[in-house]
């Protein structure tokens, strides 16, 4: 028998055929690969999409809870509803609740109540903007009477007890809360602001001595402040007695 030292014809086609047919099934194995990372990556990213998204409509969603609930809450016969500045003419109050919850129950708390003033116009309350505007805790800093404002006499006062304070700074210039607890003592106060919308709100306290003061405590001002502002309330209640 003779043997060929050339390859057939068709066994040559025959392997190109199968490298042909390997290659393309290397290639749809490395598309299909390509695919399957392309589609998980997808899927991550828009899992991790949706987490975020979700996230921040629920962040959206708390400062919008947090905003409503710092704003000064009025109560009416209908319920309560938001206060702007226009609602209040210089020399005017009124009692809110803060922090307001909607619970009965403690939104009648006492140390929950506070005094929002708009001031005399001798003192600045003619201006339309925040500065017009006090919030002290209703709670004498002594025995814990509920205090009132005295429009006549443009002065906040414990029925109690007797103690007077000046609207300005909450310094007590007569009554057993003048000298009570540390010598420069006021009522604790709430920072206000007004938000885009135009209501008036309370901004985040700090309820420490030196900060916003502690309700039936008290809050730390400066001596000078402090007899400045006792001289004007003395001058004031003699001039209411005479």
């Amino acid at each position: 028998m003779i043997h060929s030292r050339f390859t057939r014809p068709e066994t040559s086609v025959c392997r190109k055929t199968l490298g042909l047919a390997m290659d393309q099934e290397i290639q749809i194995r490395v598309n299909l690969r390509g695919i399957i990372i392309a589609v998980t990556v997808l899927v991550t990213v828009s899992t991790i999409a949706i987490i975020y998204l979700t996230e921040q409509n629920n962040i959206a969603k708390q400062n919008q809870a947090e905003k409503l609930q710092a704003r000064i809450h009025m109560s009416t016969d209908n319920g309560t509803r938001y206060v702007k500045i226009s609602d209040f003419i210089p020399n005017s109050a009124m009692i809110f609740v803060y922090p307001y919850t909607g619970n009965a129950t403690v939104d009648t708390e006492s140390f929950h109540m506070w005094i929002l003033i708009r001031l005399p116009i001798h003192d600045g309350g003619g201006k339309d903007d925040i500065s017009s505007f006090r919030a002290y805790s209703a709670i004498d800093i002594q025995l814990w009477c509920m205090i009132k404002y005295q429009q006549q006499h443009e002065w906040l006062e414990d029925p109690c007890h007797g103690s007077l304070y000046e609207p300005l700074y909450g310094i007590p210039f007569a009554g057993p809360a003048k000298d009570y607890a540390f010598k420069n003592n006021a009522l604790p106060q709430l920072d206000l602001g007004v938000d885009n919308d135009g209501y008036i709100y309370a901004k985040p306290p700090i309820f420490v001595v030196d900060k916003n003061g502690v309700v039936g405590s008290g809050r730390e001002v400066s001596a000078d402040l402090s007899e400045k502002y006792r001289a004007i309330g003395e001058s004031s209640l003699q001039n209411a007695l005479k």
